[in-house]
C-alpha cells in the first residue's frame, strides 16, 4: 500500500457504529463474508465458541500485527544471551529462511527491542510480525455454480491431461470427510500444531472445493479439476488470524510435500518479508502460486499477491464485472468469478454441507484449479510459462487492452489449455551471477548526467545498466514510467571484482504512474548495478510501457549550508527559490554513540541510532499584513524523499526569543511534497522547516503508521535539489465567524496579532475538551451556522488552520439530493460532513461526508448524493481534509433530483412516532441518510410471533436512476418490548431487545417472540450501511405462528403415519409449526420411477428430508444442504407406498411455508 493512501487512512475516525457490540462476522475468516445462511451461522458459532478461540493468536478483527512480536533477519545467527540484552525471547527460529522470531520482553517497548536490534551487526532487517486474514450420479447442485459455465470448464475439461496435480491450500483446515473432499485430500498438516491434522473450518473447505470437489458423486457440484489432489496445511488454528511466519512455514510446509501448485487465499496491506522469501523459495522449486489479491475495493498492493511471480487473482461476478470488494491495480494479473460462488462448507452441527461464499478467496482456487489442469496436460510446465499463458489467453474486459481493474482480463481455461507452450518466450530472468554481463555500461563522470530510456515488451524483462565506482563517489538515479504501471528502482553494489553483490536495494514508492529516485554512496571502489523492471511483470506488446532514467554521478555531497542558525532569508513577496536546495542527511556525520568498554568476544552493546534525514529553513518577517491576507509556503517533491512542513512563530517574552509552532504539512508521500496556508501577524518573524525526518521518532512511526519494516539501508539524501515557494493573496473574510477566537476579535475585520495567531493554532475543539467547552461548541454551531436554501449557490473559504463553516438546510421535500461542489483550477473542494441535532443527547449526530475511498486516493468528492427528509434540519459543516487552509474558495448547490423517495409511513424515526403494525405486511425504504423506521406490534393475543424483513431489489430493476442509488440494503431488525404496553420506552424498558443481523446484503433478516397480551413490541428497522443512500424497499411482515398441522390428528407407529397429509401433483407446502414439528406426505407410485427430489425452505431454515418404504423403514435420508439451501436429490424407487417425513433440521419454526417437490 502506498504511503499517500496510508497517511490518509491514518486521520480516518468512524462518524457512528450502528450496534459495537453485534458478533464480527464479514471481517472474520471470510473477508468480505459469506452469502450463504450456512456460511454466516458457522461463522458465527465458530468464533462465539471455545473451540473457535484455540490458536495462541486471540486478537481483535481489525489488529494487524501480533503484538510483542518482532521478525529478526540475520546474516550469522543471533545467539540466545544476545537476544536475551536486546530484550527479547526466541520463540522460533525460521532457519530455512534465515528468520528469528521473538516475544519482546514485557519490561522494554517494541520500539526499544528494535533499536536494539538494529544496532547489531549480523541483523539485516527488522520487522513486526503480520497477521493475515482469510481473503469468502449428476451434480445436482452444479447449476448454481455460475462458475462453472463462466469459465466454460465443461469444454476445459475435456483437454486436460491424465497426470495427477497436487495442490496445496495454505488455508484454514479443511473438511477431509466431506462427501466432495474425501478422496481428494492427500495430506492434512497443522502448521501450529503439527501433532495433529488441520482444524475442520469453513473457509478452507470452500476453497478446496472449488478447486478439486468430486464430480457425478450424485451431490453438490464439482470442482474446476475435479481429478486434482488436495494438500490441506492448516497456518490458522480456527483463529481470525494466521502469522506471517506460520503462513511462511506452510509454504516451506507445501514445497516438502511436492506440491505443484500453491493457493493462498489470504492476505494482508503489508509486505511481510519472511512470506515473500518463502513465496520465492517456492517459486525456484518450480511450483507456481497463486493468490487472493484482496478484498479492499481500492488501488492497493496486497500480499502475498502482489509478490514478484505470484499470480494475483481479482474478482468478478456472474455478470463478467468487477466485485466492488475486488483490490485492483497494476498489481492484478487476471480475474476470475469470485461472487456468490457456491461450494463444500463444514457446519459445526451437522457436518459437511454447502453453501455461497464471496471475496477473491473464491477467484484465486478457480484459478489455481485451472493451472492444474494445465499442469495435468504438460506437467513441465514452469510457473513462469503459467503465468505468461494466462495473461496471454485470458479475455479482455473493462478498457481495451491491459488496464489495472481487470489485469490482463478473465482466465480463459480452454483457450490456456490449448496454447502452444512453444510460442511462449523464454524467461527474460537472469540468474545473479548473469547480470553485471549482461548490463549496458554507462560512463561515471563527475557532474554528467546519463539519460536512458526503454520499453517492456516481454513479461519479467528487467533493463540493466552498470557504471564503475570509486570510494566516495554518489550516484543519484531518477525513474519515470508510463501510466498503469508500477516500476522498481533497483540497486546492487559489488565491490572490487566481485560477482556477489554485497548489497541491494529496492525502490518502489510511489505505485502506479509514479517517479522513483535514490542516492548511492560507494563506501569503497567496485560496480553499481542499476536495474529497471516492472513491479508484476507487466508489459505491453503494443509499447504502451515506457521509461526514463537518468544516473548523475558526484564526487562530493551537494550540499546548501542551510541550517538553523543560517536560514535562508525571504525579504521580498512573491519567492521563489532560484538556487538549489538539497536534503542531506545530517545524520551521516554524526559520530558513532559511545559504546562504552565491552570484554572479549563479548556482542556489541545496542546504542541508539541518530535520526536519519535534514532539516532546511527558512525565514521572513512581516511588517503590514491586510486583512484577510493568507501566505502560502509551497515545497516541490523529490523522488524518494518523504518531506514535510513545519511553520513557526518567533515569539519574545522578557527578553528571551523562541519559536511556537503554529501548523504543519506531512500529508503526501515521498516525490509529492507539500504545502501550507497560514494567515500571518504583522511585524512578525517566522520561521519554516523544510524537512525529510519524520514527524516523530523513527521507530514510533513505524508502529503507528503501519510502516513495517525498518529501512535501515534507505538514503535520506538526495542530490536531486528542491524548490520552494511563498506568496500572499488576500481572500474574504469568514463566512460564519466560527470558531470564534477565545479572547479575539471577528475574523477579518483586522490582521491577527501574534498572540491571537498563536490561540488559533489551538482552537479545534473535540470530544476530550471539558464538558462545557463542547456544550459551547454544540450551541455556536446551532447559533452560527448560515441558512441555506435548495437551488441556491453558496461560496466560502477555509481561511486558516482549523477553520469550520456551518450551514443549516431545511429541505422542504423528501428527495435525493445532490450536493455539486464548484472543480476548477480556482476552486477547492472541502470536506463536508452532514450532521443532525438531536435534542435529547444535545450533540450534533453524525450522518453522512463526501469523503470516499476512490482508487489509490482518499478526499473529498466534487459530486455527493444523500436522501434527506422533509423539515428535518441537517447541518453541513465545510472544512479542509487535513484541517489546512485554502487560498482558493469553495462553491456548492444542492439540488432534489429525485422526489418523493420517502415510504408512507415517513416520518417514523422516533419511538413517539413509531407507526401500529398488525399480523400483515408493511412496506417502506431507507431512503434517508440514518434512516430508522419503527413501529409497533401489539399482540391481540398471547403466543408465538414472527417478523421478518425482506429486500425487494426486484421493485426496482427497471427504474430510471443511478445504478448508485440501487445499492444493496443490509436490514438490521430490533425489536424491544414495551412491558406495559403504554406505546412508549421507559428507561428500564431500553435493555429489553434483540437483534436480527445475521445476512448481508439484500439478505432477509427473522426472528420471533414469545407474545404477549397487553404488552407491546417496538420494531426498529435500519440499513446497516446507514451513511449510504439507496430506493430499494424492504418488506416488513408480523405472523402468529403454531397454525394447524399439516397433518393434524395423524399418530406415527413403527414408521407409518396414520392420517399423513396428501401431495398434489407430486407437490406440498407447508409450515415448521413447532420446535419439533414433523410433516408426513403419503406418495403412492404406480409403476417403477426414477425421480428428482427437492425441499426449498425459508430463510433461516435448514431443512431435512426421510423417505420411508410402506412398511415404515428410512431408506432414505436427506440432510446434506445447509440453512437457506434446497435439499437436492435423486431417487429410483419401485413402484408402491412411501412416506415423507419433512422436518426443520435444527427444530426451529418458520413464518413461512417451505415447498416439497417429488417429480
Amino acid at each position: 500500500m502506498r504511503k499517500p493512501l496510508k497517511k490518509a487512512l491514518s486521520g480516518i475516525v468512524t462518524a457512528a457504529l450502528i450496534f459495537s457490540a453485534l458478533p464480527g462476522v464479514s471481517a472474520a475468516a471470510v473477508e468480505k463474508g459469506p452469502k450463504s445462511e450456512a456460511a454466516i451461522k458457522e461463522i458465527l458459532k465458530q468464533h462465539q465458541s471455545k473451540q473457535g478461540k484455540t490458536s495462541s493468536v486471540k486478537k481483535e478483527k481489525d489488529q494487524k500485527f501480533a503484538d510483542k512480536t518482532l521478525m529478526i533477519k540475520y546474516k550469522t545467527p543471533i545467539s540466545a544471551q544476545a537476544h536475551q540484552r536486546a530484550g527479547g525471547k526466541l520463540i522460533q527460529r525460521v532457519a530455512a529462511l534465515g528468520y528469528d522470531i521473538v516475544q519482546v520482553n514485557g519490561k522494554i517497548s517494541m520500539e526499544d527491542a528494535a533499536k536494539n536490534y538494529a544496532s547489531m551487526p549480523g541483523v539485516s532487517s527488522i520487522s513486526k510480525s503480520a497477521l493475515l486474514k482469510q481473503a469468502g450420479g449428476p451434480d445436482l447442485k452444479a447449476s448454481v455454480m455460475y462458475h462453472l459455465n463462466t469459465l466454460n470448464i465443461p469444454e476445459a475439461s475435456k483437454l486436460a491431461g491424465k497426470h495427477k496435480v497436487r495442490v496445496a491450500v495454505v488455508d484454514t483446515g479443511v473438511d477431509a470427510k466431506h462427501p466432495e473432499l474425501k478422496n481428494k485430500i492427500k495430506g492434512n498438516k497443522n502448521v501450529m500444531n503439527p501433532a495433529q491434522n488441520g482444524l475442520v473450518d469453513v473457509h478452507g473447505t470452500h476453497v478446496s472445493g472449488i478447486i478439486a470437489a468430486e464430480k457425478n458423486n450424485g451431490t453438490g457440484g464439482y470442482g474446476i479439476n475435479p481429478n486434482a489432489d488436495i494438500l490441506s496445511i492448516d497456518v490458522f488454528n480456527r483463529s481470525f488470524f494466521a502469522n506471517d511466519y506460520v503462513v511462511a512455514q506452510g509454504i516451506l510446509t507445501a514445497i516438502e510435500q511436492k506440491a505443484q501448485v500453491i493457493n493462498l487465499s489470504l492476505s494482508s496491506w503489508f509486505p511481510s518479508p519472511i512470506i515473500e522469501d518463502a513465496v520465492q523459495k517456492a517459486i525456484d522449486a518450480n511450483i507456481t502460486v497463486v493468490a487472493a489479491a484482496g478484498n479492499s475495493g481500492l488501488n492497493i498492493q496486497e500480499y502475498p499477491a502482489s509478490f514478484e511471480g505470484v499470480i494475483a487473482v481479482g474478482s468478478t461476478n456472474s455478470k463478467n464485472k468487477l466485485s466492488g470488494y475486488s483490490t485492483f491495480g497494476p498489481s492484478v494479473d487476471v480475474v476470475a468469478p469470485g461472487e456468490d460462488v457456491y461450494s463444500t462448507l463444514f457446519d459445526f452441527e451437522k457436518g459437511s454441507s454447502y453453501g455461497k461464499m464471496s471475496g477473491t478467496s473464491m477467484s484465486s482456487p478457480a484459478v489455481a484449479g485451472v493451472v492444474s489442469l494445465m499442469l495435468s496436460k504438460n506437467p513441465k510446465l514452469t510457473p513462469y510459462q503459467i503465468n505468461y499463458i494466462l495473461n496471454k489467453t485470458a479475455k479482455d474486459l473493462g478498457t481495451k487492452g491491459y488496464d489495472i481493474s481487470y489485469g490482463n482480463g478473465l482466465i480463459d481455461p480452454v483457450a490456456a489449455l490449448k496454447y502452444d507452450v512453444k510460442k511462449v518466450p523464454a524467461n527474460p530472468k537472469l540468474p545473479a551471477d548473469k547480470k553485471l554481463g549482461a548490463a549496458k555500461a554507462v560512463a561515471a563522470e563527475d557532474g554528467k548526467v546519463n539519460t536512458v530510456s526503454g520499453s517492456f515488451k516481454k513479461m519479467n524483462q528487467t533493463d540493466l545498466y552498470k557504471l564503475n565506482v570509486k570510494k566516495g563517489e554518489f550516484v543519484q538515479t531518477k525513474l519515470t514510467g508510463s501510466s498503469n504501471y508500477d516500476y522498481v528502482l533497483g540497486l546492487e553494489f559489488y565491490k572490487g571484482k566481485e560477482t556477489k553483490a554485497a548489497s541491494t536495494q529496492k525502490i518502489n514508492d510511489q505505485g502506479d504512474n509514479g517517479t522513483e529516485g535514490t542516492l548511492f554512496e560507494a563506501k569503497e571502489d567496485g560496480v553499481l548495478l542499476v536495474s529497471v523492471k516492472d513491479a508484476y511483470g507487466n508489459y505491453s506488446e503494443a509499447d504502451l510501457s515506457k521509461y526514463g532514467l537518468t544516473i548523475e554521478t558526484h564526487n562530493t555531497k551537494l550540499e546548501d549550508t542551510n541550517n538553523m542558525e543560517a536560514p535562508e532569508k525571504v525579504s521580498v513577496l512573491p519567492y521563489q527559490s532560484d538556487k538549489p536546495f538539497y536534503f542531506t542527511d545530517e545524520s551521516a556525520d554524526m559520530p558513532p554513540a559511545d559504546e562504552g568498554t565491552k570484554d572479549q568476544g563479548q556482542e556489541e552493546n545496542p546504542s541508539k541510532p541518530a535520526l536519519k534525514g535534514d532539516s532546511d529553513y527558512f525565514s521572513f518577517k512581516t511588517v503590514e499584513v491586510k486583512a484577510g491576507e493568507m501566505m502560502k509556503f509551497a515545497l516541490s517533491g523529490v523522488a524518494g524523499i518523504d518531506s514535510n512542513l513545519k511553520i513557526s512563530m518567533m515569539v519574545e517574552e522578557e527578553g528571551e526569543k523562541f519559536t511556537s509552532e503554529i501548523g504543519m504539512a506531512d500529508t503526501k508521500g515521498p516525490g509529492q511534497g507539500e504545502e501550507v496556508i497560514f494567515q500571518a501577524s504583522q511585524n512578525t518573524e517566522y520561521l519554516i522547516e523544510v524537512s525529510n525526518k519524520p514527524s516523530m521518532d523513527a521507530w514510533m512511526w513505524m508502529m503507528m503508521t503501519g510502516e513495517q519494516v525498518i529501512d535501515l539501508d534507505r538514503n535520506f539524501s538526495s542530490h536531486l535539489p528542491y524548490e520552494v515557494s511563498l506568496s500572499s493573496q488576500v481572500i474574504e473574510a469568514d463566512e460564519d465567524n466560527f470558531p470564534e477566537m477565545r479572547g479575539g476579535s471577528a475574523e477579518g475585520e483586522k490582521p491577527l496579532s501574534a498572540t491571537d495567531a498563536i490561540k488559533r493554532s489551538e482552537i479545534i475543539v473535540d470530544d476530550s475538551s471539558p464538558i462545557d467547552s463542547f456544550e459551547e461548541y454544540i450551541q455556536r454551531v446551532l447559533s452560527s451556522a448560515l441558512p441555506y436554501k435548495t437551488g441556491s449557490t453558496s461560496k466560502g473559504y477555509i481561511q486558516y488552520m482549523g477553520d469550520e463553516d456551518w450551514y443549516a438546510f431545511t429541505p422542504d421535500e423528501h428527495a435525493i439530493y445532490d450536493f455539486t461542489f464548484a472543480n476548477g483550477r480556482e476552486s477547492y473542494v472541502p470536506a463536508m460532513d452532514i450532521y443532525r441535532y438531536d435534542e435529547k443527547v444535545k450533540d450534533l449526530i453524525p450522518l453522512a461526508t463526501n469523503i470516499q475511498l476512490t482508487g489509490n486516493s482518499y478526499g473529498p468528492a466534487a459530486k455527493y448524493e444523500a436522501g434527506l427528509k422533509k423539515g428535518q434540519t441537517y447541518y453541513l459543516k465545510m472544512a479542509d481534509i487535513n484541517y489546512q487552509a485554502s487560498l482558493y474558495p469553495y462553491e456548492f448547490t444542492v439540488k432534489a433530483t429525485h422526489k418523493n423517495t420517502a415510504d408512507k409511513y415517513e416520518t417514523n424515526d422516533d419511538y413517539a412516532q413509531a407507526k401500529p403494525i398488525g399480523l400483515t405486511s408493511v412496506e417502506g425504504n431507507f431512503s434517508s441518510i440514518g434512516d430508522m423506521d419503527m413501529f409497533y406490534f401489539k399482540p391481540a393475543a398471547s403466543g408465538l410471533y414472527g417478523y421478518a424483513i425482506q429486500p425487494m431489489p426486484e421493485k426496482i430493476t427497471g427504474a430510471k436512476v443511478a445504478e448508485n442509488l440501487k445499492a444493496a440494503i443490509d436490514p438490521v431488525l430490533v425489536t424491544i418490548e414495551d412491558t406495559n404496553g403504554n406505546g412508549k420506552l421507559e428507561p428500564e424498558e431500553e435493555g429489553n431487545f434483540i437483534i436480527s443481523d445475521y445476512g448481508f446484503d439484500n439478505d432477509p433478516e427473522s426472528g420471533s417472540l414469545e407474545g404477549k397480551k397487553g404488552k407491546g413490541y417496538f420494531a426498529v428497522a435500519l440499513n446497516y450501511w446507514g451513511t449510504q443512500t439507496t430506493i430499494v424497499p424492504y418488506k416488513l411482515t408480523f405472523a402468529k405462528m403454531g397454525g394447524k398441522d399439516e397433518d393434524s390428528g395423524s399418530v406415527v407407529k413403527k414408521g407409518i403415519p396414520s392420517k399423513p397429509a396428501s401431495m398434489k401433483n407430486g407437490s406440498a407446502k407447508g409450515y415448521f409449526h413447532s420446535p419439533k414439528d414433523s410433516d408426513t406426505y403419503k406418495l403412492v407410485l404406480t409403476k417403477d420411477k426414477k425421480l428428482t427430489a427437492a425441499l426449498k425452505t425459508p430463510f433461516g431454515t435448514d431443512g431435512k428430508v426421510t423417505l420411508y418404504n410402506s412398511k415404515g423403514k428410512a431408506i432414505w435420508t436427506a440432510d446434506q444442504y445447509g440453512t437457506g439451501d434446497s435439499e437436492l436429490f435423486k431417487l429410483s424407487l419401485k413402484k408402491g407406498t412411501y412416506y415423507v417425513k419433512v422436518e426443520e433440521a435444527m427444530n426451529r419454526v418458520s413464518m413461512s411455508p417451505y415447498e416439497l417437490t417429488i417429480k
